[in-house]
């Protein structure tokens, strides 16, 4: 006993109960969802912003693998004539409507377990010419029963050239010509 009348133990006692009770609370509480890729194929839920203007995706493709195990990921405002989809979806001189500006959008480059080995974003003034090399993992991604679904997000602090993105997606995956 100390001399207020209470064991040494009784203080840390009362703090590890205190402990537990806010855990048990914080799983009472409804957990936040995370940003789920839309459930339609084909589609995408975001926006890529250059200069301050958005850019509203709505239409996602896919392409791969390529290079054993890498896939190209094309998040576009519009949808695609599918006679230019090949074309549009080729690794290394694709992306023909979006170079031209018939479609604004982003290009990825992403491996199987969801690195972005390069985003290039084509919109306003950087269509085409503000490529990031080795941009790192995507919150989620995954390949499965023929499609790839994914969510990214990039802010203009980490382009650190005057675009950001944030997108859900779900799209069919092409095989490559």
């Amino acid at each position: 006993m100390t001399r207020f009348g209470r064991s040494r133990w009784t203080i840390p006692a009362l703090m590890i109960g205190a402990m537990a009770l806010n855990a048990r609370g914080a799983e009472a509480q409804p957990a936040k969802a995370s940003a789920a890729a839309p459930a339609k194929p084909g589609t995408v839920t975001g926006t890529l912003t250059v200069g301050g203007t958005p850019v509203t995706l709505t239409h996602a493709y896919a392409a791969g693998p390529i290079d054993g195990d890498k896939y190209v990921v094309e998040l576009t405002d519009q949808a695609l004539p599918e006679a230019a989809l090949a074309t549009e979806l080729k690794f290394g001189g694709g992306q023909g409507l979006l170079r031209s500006g018939k479609a604004q959008g982003l290009f990825l480059y992403v491996d199987a377990k969801g690195f972005v080995v390069t985003a290039i974003p084509f919109a306003g003034e950087v269509r085409g010419n503000k490529m990031l090399s080795s941009v790192g993992s995507l919150p989620s991604f995954k390949v499965a029963a023929g499609q790839v679904t994914g969510t990214g997000k990039m802010t203009t602090d980490d382009t650190n050239q005057g675009w950001s993105y944030q997108a859900q997606f779900t799209a069919p995956v092409r095989p490559v010509k």
